[in-house]
């Protein structure tokens, strides 16, 4: 953050110390300076709780990280000339999950284990949702906060928020796909656009045990 130290010279490194204190839950983090979150400077942070204060969910298989965000065409320096230009960047070209397009990243479970799932919309000017074909998600965690435990079967995640759910794998033994799309749009994106047709599937929950198949009926996107 520029006026709180110096930006990291190309081929340096510089290690950050905090203290996160109380502040458990599922954060991101991404810098601020020449628009290098839109080169694909962003990571997740889990801060985790002292192993002897209770959470109020047993504890998952496994636990998933999914960053999802829009994404363009154009290069980040591009864009950051656009906004300072006072204009807006526009429509997003495409959608990603933990960096990948279309097909390009895999979560696996095992039949009737329960797992994690931190997500977080990093992107650039997108609201999105999320859901998990023939699967429901529990919500349990706000940025921190352990909230009233409801189901849903999507999500709603605005620009930088963070949320945990808890998703139970139990549905036949297949490939599912996790589905993203633009959220509060006239235009639909949930995948690479190519034409005029929206291909939302972005990647998969893959059954270990399983067939290797993906179920057949892949859901569109929500606008």
């Amino acid at each position: 953050m520029a006026g709180t130290t110096c930006p990291i010279p190309p081929g340096a490194n510089f290690t950050y110390i905090m203290q996160a204190k109380d502040q458990i839950g599922t954060y991101y983090y991404f810098p601020l300076l020449a628009f290098h979150k839109a080169a694909g400077g962003f990571g997740g942070i889990r801060v985790l709780g002292r192993p002897q204060i209770p959470v109020p969910f047993p504890p998952p298989a496994a636990d998933y990280t999914a960053l999802i965000g829009d994404w363009y065409r154009a290069n980040h320096t591009d864009l950051r000339y656009v906004l300072d230009s006072g204009k807006a960047i526009g429509f997003p070209d495409g959608l990603l999950i933990n960096g990948r397009g279309p097909n390009g990243y895999t979560f696996t479970v095992q039949p009737d284990k329960t797992y994690r799932f931190r997500i977080t919309n990093v992107g650039l000017a997108a609201s999105l949702n999320i859901r998990f074909q023939g699967h429901t998600m529990k919500l349990v965690e706000v940025e921190g906060s352990h909230t009233m435990q409801t189901t849903y079967s999507s999500l709603d995640v605005h620009l930088g928020q963070s949320y945990s759910v808890l998703l139970t794998a139990d549905q036949p033994a297949f490939d599912y796909a996790v589905v993203v799309s633009t959220r509060f749009t006239t235009k639909i994106v949930g995948d690479w656009t190519f034409g005029s047709t929206p291909h939302p599937r972005k990647c998969s929950l893959t059954y270990l045990q399983g067939p290797n198949e993906m179920e057949p009926s892949i859901p569109k996107g929500i606008g």
